[in-house]
């Protein structure tokens, strides 16, 4: 098996011999994240290591079973029924239908149905078929984006327009970009650093220190597909980095090695700022790109104030930049969530000498299915999240508003059988948060307990729930947290819960 990727037919041979069922879970991982899944679980099932448990398992065949069967009756399983495993009783309480053969038994499940939610029951029935809500428009791509990612097709009209206003825009002008989640933003601070000539600096300011761990991360990917002398650096900066790194970072800039760095408007309007004035008075910036820009607005008024320093940052970097040198600055606001006024508002604060230009993408994303049920107590809500948790197609997020909310529900899922979930928030300890984001994207978790830290920018293409256990502090936050599922264009369902309790926690959380 070593060196073959992990099939199908291997998963089933598993099952049917276990426990003599270690030479089938060899493979290498496959592009297919559902047998990836399977493939760990199993892994460590076998092994007695890590913290997958059989209500994983459970939820992830019933996920697999279903996803073959396309709308249809879904093919019977072998597996094994002895008292390490769950009983047919075990697979019928889940939902499925059993052909107990002793030793072992056939299962195939059934789709799942939450009778509370009325009409909605069948909220999941299109995630687990596949069923593919956007078709890709397939746009050409221009030779800028062919060679330098490789991408032969634009995901849209928007992502197209927003990229060539990028390529060609004038020297201090402001391009604010207004295009949907998983639209492919991120291009727009990936495109510069890849395109710029050695000694030039693109700088990303970001939200939260899950998405520049994320787009640091992203960004050492393309460089090392492009260049294969390149040696592994901090591209992120924030506050979980040593004091080596940080020290490294501070010697990249000074000698105008650092490409791209992306940070958050603590540290760029903070201990970076004396810095980075250098860099523009060298000429040695050329972009400033500024994601989820509304937050400049909507954070900006006492939650962060950081964020109502950005301006004057860019201001002081363009006021620096000697007229003679050569590399103008150009600046990139980029969001999804810009409302009329937000787009004014950023028009006034941030267009340069040249003025600006505005692209806007926008259109009503076909993935989500949304249900929506309000419980009268505490104690109700928690019993259907529960159920619906495990009913759910995987991966899944669960959003709630404070970290002792997460905490509170990570420990609950767990006490109640689930061991592939992990709880994220803005009180998650840096080097956690690496952990977490490396095993969120390496499918070694089925879900994720989180606040609004990460909502904004996180991209994985194949989540596809996203249930709020609390309500969202605002629409443009629900907007952020349901857009991270059916980024890959496939349905995805969305739940909104709620109980008295909680119209009482949202004036606190403001």
């Amino acid at each position: 098996m070593i060196g073959l990727e992990f099939t199908a037919h291997d998963l089933r041979s598993a099952l049917a011999n276990w426990p003599a069922s270690s030479q089938y879970l060899e493979g290498k991982s496959t592009d297919d994240g559902l047998l990836t899944r399977l493939q760990q679980c199993l892994r460590g099932l076998i092994n007695q290591v890590g913290t997958a448990t059989h209500s994983d398992l459970i939820a992830l065949l019933r996920h697999w079973l279903l996803s073959q069967a396309s709308g249809g009756t879904p093919p019977w399983l072998q597996v094994p029924i002895c008292p390490s495993w769950p009983s047919s009783q075990l697979w019928s309480d889940h939902g499925f239908e059993v052909a107990d053969l002793g030793t072992f038994a056939q299962v195939r499940p059934h789709y799942p149905r939450l009778s509370w939610l009325g009409e909605q029951q069948d909220l999941f029935d299109d995630a687990f078929n596949g069923v593919m809500a956007r078709q890709p428009t397939r746009i050409p791509s221009d030779p800028v984006m062919r060679s330098l990612l490789g991408l032969p097709h634009y995901t849209g009209p928007g992502q197209r327009e927003a990229v060539r206003a990028l390529m060609h825009l004038p020297a201090d002008t402001t391009l604010i970009a207004n295009l949907p989640t998983g639209s492919g933003k991120s291009l727009l601070a990936q495109l510069p650093p890849l395109a710029a000539r050695q000694g030039t600096l693109t700088l990303v300011i970001v939200p939260t220190v899950a998405l520049a761990i994320d787009q640091g991360q992203r960004m050492a990917e393309l460089f090392a597909q492009r260049d294969s002398q390149w040696t592994d650096r901090p591209l992120s900066y924030h506050s979980g980095l040593s004091s080596e790194e940080r020290s490294a970072v501070y010697q990249a800039l000074r000698r105008g090695d650092q490409r791209v760095l992306f940070t958050s408007p603590e540290a760029a309007t903070g201990s970076l700022r004396r810095l980075l004035v250098d860099c523009a008075s060298e000429g040695r910036i050329s972009h400033v790109v500024i994601d989820e820009a509304h937050l400049v607005v909507t954070w900006g008024s006492g939650f962060r104030p950081a964020f109502q320093l950005l301006p004057a940052l860019i201001a002081s970097l363009r006021e620096a930049r000697n007229p003679e040198t050569p590399q103008p600055i150009r600046v990139v606001l980029a969001s999804a969530t810009l409302t009329p006024h937000t787009v004014t508002t950023l028009q006034k604060q941030f267009a340069g000498s040249m003025g600006h230009c505005v692209v806007s993408g926008i259109y009503l994303r076909p993935e989500p299915r949304y249900a929506m049920k309000h419980f009268d107590t505490h104690s109700e809500r928690k019993r259907k999240v529960l159920e619906a948790v495990f009913k759910a197609p995987r991966p899944f997020i669960l959003y709630v508003t404070r970290p002792e909310e997460a905490d509170d529900w990570t420990r609950f899922l767990k006490a109640n059988g689930l061991g592939r979930i992990e709880a994220f928030t803005g009180e998650t300890p840096t080097n956690q948060r690496r952990l977490l984001m490396a095993a969120w994207s390496n499918n070694n978790l089925d879900g994720m307990v989180a606040t609004s830290a990460f909502g904004l920018g996180v991209d994985k293409n194949d989540v596809r729930c996203v249930i709020h256990a609390t309500l969202p502090e605002s629409l443009d936050r629900f907007y952020q947290e349901v857009g991270r599922s059916g980024r890959d264009g496939a349905q995805a369902a969305r739940g909104l819960g709620d109980d008295a309790c909680s119209h009482r926690l949202l004036p606190e959380c403001r």
